[in-house]
């Protein structure tokens, strides 16, 4: 992990190809994405988690599966299969996803950008428990089950 004063990035390794590894973060986010009274506005309601795979999507906390709304935690502002996806989260940062291939899978990385504009509360708070910290934790375990 690391962090500058704008930046937090975090990255993991994975035994996918970049286009398998980017279809599963995205498509399946909704099975690996860990759901607690930590990670969701009110995990009581979150039936699952989903991005829309198109520039202007939505980066959703699913409430309901049949007409799929919920809380929008993000609008993806790039979405660029298999290399990378970004999108803005509700604190206006961006937050950029890479795929990039390695010997044996791809490298994947999550990097929060725009910390210096948030108070200094708020930045300590995503240097330890935002999204870089956790995405790429959660998708590296869902990927190591086999659930893929």
């Amino acid at each position: 992990m690391t962090s500058t004063s704008d930046v937090a990035r975090a990255s993991v390794d994975v035994t996918l190809d970049a286009a398998t590894a980017f279809d599963v973060f995205t498509a399946e986010i909704g099975e690996w994405y860990v759901v607690n009274e930590y990670t969701v506005v009110d995990h009581t309601r979150t039936k699952s988690m989903r991005i829309e795979p198109w520039v202007g999507g939505r980066f959703i906390d699913v409430h309901d599966l049949e007409t799929g709304e919920g809380i929008v935690c993000g609008r993806v502002i790039v979405w660029d299969p298999p290399r990378r996806l970004v999108f803005v989260d509700e604190r206006q940062l961006d937050v950029e996803v890479t795929f990039e291939s390695i010997d044996g899978g791809c490298r994947v990385t999550v990097e929060e950008r725009g910390l210096d504009a948030l108070s200094p509360e708020v930045a300590r708070h995503v240097r330890t428990h935002s999204w870089h910290r956790h995405l790429p934790e959660w998708f590296h375990g869902y990927v190591n089950r086999g659930d893929t």
